[in-house]
C-alpha cells in the first residue's frame, strides 16, 4: 500500500459518507477516485497526470456532487 492509498480502516469511516448513484449515469468505484484526491495533495501534480491506478480521468475532473442543505 502506498502512503496516498487510504487503508481498509479508513476507507470504512470514508465510504457511508459518499453519496449513493440515484440513476442516470453508472457510478465509479469511489476507491481510486478518493486515493486519487489524496495522491494529488500529497503530490501537487495535475489532476490530468493522476496515476491510472486512481481511476479514470473523467470522474476525477468532475465537480462533487453538493449536498443539499
Amino acid at each position: 500500500m502506498r502512503g496516498d492509498e487510504s487503508t481498509d480502516e479508513r476507507w470504512q469511516i470514508i465510504a457511508p459518507l459518499l453519496p449513493v448513484s440515484a440513476g442516470g449515469r453508472p457510478q465509479v468505484d469511489d476507491r481510486p477516485v478518493i486515493n486519487g484526491m489524496l495522491f494529488k495533495a500529497n503530490t501537487e501534480v495535475a489532476w490530468r497526470d493522476l496515476p491510472a491506478r486512481c481511476g479514470p480521468r473523467k470522474p476525477r475532473l468532475s465537480p462533487l456532487p453538493v449536498p443539499a442543505a
